[in-house]
């Protein structure tokens, strides 16, 4: 495997000043390789681990033709969907502590999709209980036709950072299993429909754990590259391939070129929501919302 020891990385507050805004082709300096490649941080800690053709295609293109279905789309994502993010109003007039954007201001989603598939915690009114999400428990085939894809990517996580792996590992053997992608250490999946983010921080995962991601492409377009502007390194992530990154450092995409409705890019965030060791069974979590 190729390693990158980086030897600068821009101060913290200057690239937080990016929030929300779309990065570039400028935005970095080093594209890194089509080639199994570590990119180690000024600090010696690793920033990313990118795996080219880590998955086979035999469940990389069954999980395409289910993933792909996936409907949302990326008001709920707050900043990394490039826009002001506002708290949520609830019912009752209140705010929520999610956040939305107004669809006046992000022409640019248009077309773009981005939903959680697999399990989520208690929020709040409105989603008062742990439970599976929409696509979960509408098309339950379907989702299970995605979890030889899951476990693929969660058997090259094990072998190339086992150390986040087993962190995420202990806190889902304190899991219900119901709330677990069986076979995995992940308990949810946001999907991404050619969707360039803005740039952002995850929230919501295991701090212990590691980004874990992935992309699957169709036709001819250009770009999408995610870029971490703190370290000026970009990756380009192709069918197959698997990224394994740290994804509390800042990034986002750069621009994506292409004719509408001639591509496809879907990509899969893999990860464990650290809230979900407090579930209880699906049973108890009814009777919780009564």
């Amino acid at each position: 495997m190729r390693e990158i020891h980086l030897m600068a990385q821009r101060p913290d507050a200057e690239v937080a000043a990016l929030e929300g805004t779309f990065l570039r082709d400028d935005s970095y300096d080093f594209l890194v390789p089509q080639e199994p490649t570590a990119v180690y941080k000024p600090n010696g800690e690793l920033l990313l681990k990118y795996l080219p053709g880590a998955l086979s295609m035999s469940v990389v293109a069954p999980a395409y033709e289910e993933l792909k279905k996936v409907k949302g789309d990326a008001s709920n994502r707050g900043t990394a969907a490039g826009v002001r993010a506002r708290r949520a109003v609830r019912g009752d007039g209140k705010r929520s502590n999610t956040t939305q954007v107004d669809k006046r201001e992000a022409k640019h989603l248009v077309g773009v999709g981005s939903a959680i598939v697999g399990a989520f915690e208690r929020s709040d009114a409105r989603f008062p209980i742990c439970r599976l999400t929409a696509f979960n428990l509408e098309h339950p085939e379907q989702f299970a036709r995605a979890i030889p894809f899951f476990q693929e990517v969660d058997r090259v996580f094990k072998r190339e950072v086992p150390e986040r792996h087993q962190a995420q590992m202990e806190r889902v053997q304190e899991t219900h299993p119901a709330w677990v992608i069986h076979g995995t250490s992940f308990t949810t999946v946001t999907v991404n429909r050619a969707f360039r983010t803005g740039v952002h921080r995850d929230v919501g995962d295991l701090k212990e754990g590691f980004g874990v991601m992935t992309a699957m492409r169709a036709g001819n377009f250009e770009g999408c590259y995610l870029v971490f502007p703190a370290f000026r390194v970009a990756v380009d992530m192709r069918t197959r391939g698997v990224l394994l990154a740290d994804v509390h450092q800042w990034h986002g995409n750069t621009e994506l070129r292409g004719m509408p409705g001639q591509f496809q890019r879907i990509s899969c965030v893999l990860y464990y929501r650290a809230k979900m060791r407090a579930c209880k069974s699906p049973e108890e979590e009814v009777e919780i919302a009564k």
